[in-house]
């Protein structure tokens, strides 16, 4: 049997305008995406995207003041090397991604 292991794998603040995060699933391992969490903190709306780097995102998000904060719950595969990603285009957020990281 495989083992189990809950992972964040990245929280912290998204500026606006380009900014971005990353996280490469380590050898041996496989990443599983199941919980975003995102809360908008200042500037225009923000548009987020999360997703795998190479691959047309997966997740999108524009929201702003006002707006409940987006929370995504789901399971979406990477293995080993892949590299995980969330970005803003305008806006900032804090990011939170979270999941299981497995034995291969």
């Amino acid at each position: 049997m495989a083992g189990v292991y809950s992972t964040q794998f990245f929280s912290g603040t998204l500026a606006g305008g380009g900014s971005q995060i990353n996280y490469t699933v380590p050898a041996g391992r496989v990443a599983v995406l199941r919980d975003v969490s995102l809360v908008w903190i200042s500037g225009a709306p923000a548009e987020v995207f999360v997703g795998e780097t190479g691959v047309a995102f997966g997740i999108k998000y524009v929201f702003g003041v006002g707006d409940p904060s987006p929370h995504w719950e789901g399971r979406i595969v990477y293995p080993a090397g892949t590299t995980l990603f969330a970005f803003t285009t305008a806006g900032s957020c804090f990011a939170m991604l979270s999941g299981y990281l497995l034995n291969a």
